[in-house]
């Protein structure tokens, strides 16, 4: 471009920068991209904004911030890392949700990854954390602490797509575009430090019991089920064959519940999953989802498994407990996934969602299935029926009132 040529286009850009409205500024980004080779796409607002200039770290700066780490928390740099470049990538689009395929985030971060698609389930690791997803459920458990996902991972012809939300939130990283034309600009630095796994030494009956005190009755006035059959670790004809949690119907409780009895929170926490938009199966539906456990060894997979628990609710508490409040009739408007829940609040209604009954239409098999988890762990394999049944009226029997 000759000199007098350059100087009007340099006058021409500096009075549209000075008079462009801050609300249109993507043609300017536009052009800064083909006035200079290599530098930021365009950013498209169905993905991302385009970051303030000025804004990025340099390579040398997240070489600092990961220098100071502790030794087991660093990353390694990858291929084209310090180069820190916009790659095109492909992202499939699902009801305005855009995904990215597990190959292209192990391929730009080097994560570990192992997926069991009969289940559904997905894991993945980077450096001491490990992520753990589930086909169509928007929640992720990271080293054993649950938190809301914007979109859930989705396996389509057994490839594994993840939401891009979840690379950008998540794993810190930059990607922009729209539709199929995307571009990620992978920094393995990036990703966040998330604390440890914890693991819970083998404690005695008394010890677990004092250790889940400052949980309350789900159900006012309601005691733990006399029939062993309501309790965990009760025998099912489903996944690993036991009753994962429990059960809280009308006989065995001492309280009259049904679709009006209101479900309260036990303790202090946030919301990381809330099933507002459920919808409730056909029995041929249901029916066709229990047939895949009899062709996988009797084994109900577990995103199958996870539709059947109807809607839901889950918390995560302190101490490291997550609990799944399931087959619910209706949640409360306020209850919503990434907000704070106080002890006593409602967190929906009673009902028999995912159920055989949920399925006709009845009104029949109303109660609360209840979960609960510390850092991820079914602790209640430890402990024997008998020893479970005092655990938990240890808790809720001297609690119903408060």
């Amino acid at each position: 471009m000759s000199r007098p040529s350059l100087l009007i286009v340099t006058a021409l850009l500096t009075v549209l920068i000075v008079f462009l409205p801050p609300s249109n500024k993507a043609w300017l980004y536009k052009w800064e991209s083909l006035l200079e080779p290599g530098t930021e796409p365009s950013r498209m607002n169905r993905i991302a904004d385009p970051p303030e200039r000025g804004s990025e770290r340099t390579e040398q700066d997240r070489n600092k911030i990961n220098s100071q780490k502790p030794a087991n928390e660093r990353v390694a740099s990858t291929p084209g890392a310090e180069k820190n470049e916009w790659v095109p990538l492909t992202t499939l689009s699902r009801r305005n949700v855009f995904y990215v395929s597990l190959e292209e985030v192990k391929k730009r971060l080097h994560v570990g990854a192992k997926v069991d698609r009969e289940d559904g389930e997905i894991f993945l690791s980077f450096g001491t954390t490990t992520f753990q997803l589930l086909q169509d459920v928007p929640v992720v458990n990271i080293n054993g602490i649950y938190a809301p996902l914007q979109a859930a991972p989705l396996i389509e012809d057994g490839q594994v797509w993840l939401p891009v939300s979840m690379i950008q939130n998540l794993l810190g990283q930059k990607i922009s575009g729209s539709g199929e034309k995307a571009f990620w600009k992978g920094d393995p630095t990036a990703v966040p430090a998330f604390a440890p796994q914890k693991r819970l030494p083998r404690m005695a009956v008394s010890q677990m019991a004092d250790y889940l005190s400052f949980l309350q009755t789900p159900i006012a006035g309601a005691h733990v089920s006399t029939k062993t059959s309501h309790l965990p670790g009760a025998p099912r004809a489903y996944r690993n064959g036991i009753h994962e949690g429990i059960d809280w119907y009308s006989y065995g409780t001492g309280v009259k519940i049904t679709k009006k009895t209101p479900v309260l929170s036990m303790a202090d926490g946030i919301i990381v999953r809330a099933d507002h938009d459920y919808k409730e199966m056909t029995v041929r539906e249901r029916q066709r989802l229990l047939a895949r456990g009899v062709k996988n060894d009797g084994q109900t997979p577990a995103y199958i498994l996870d539709k059947l628990r109807g809607r839901s609710v889950w918390i995560q508490y302190d101490k490291g407990v997550m609990a799944r409040y399931v087959h619910l009739d209706r949640i409360s408007g306020k209850v919503r996934a990434g907000q704070r829940i106080k002890a006593g609040e409602i967190i929906g209604y009673a009902g028999n969602s995912g159920t055989s009954d949920g399925a006709k239409g009845t009104g029949n098999g109303v109660h609360l299935h209840l979960d609960i988890f510390i850092y991820g762990d079914w602790f209640w394999k430890n402990y024997s029926m008998a020893e479970r049944r005092e655990i938990l009226e240890q808790i809720f029997n001297q609690t119903k009132n408060r």
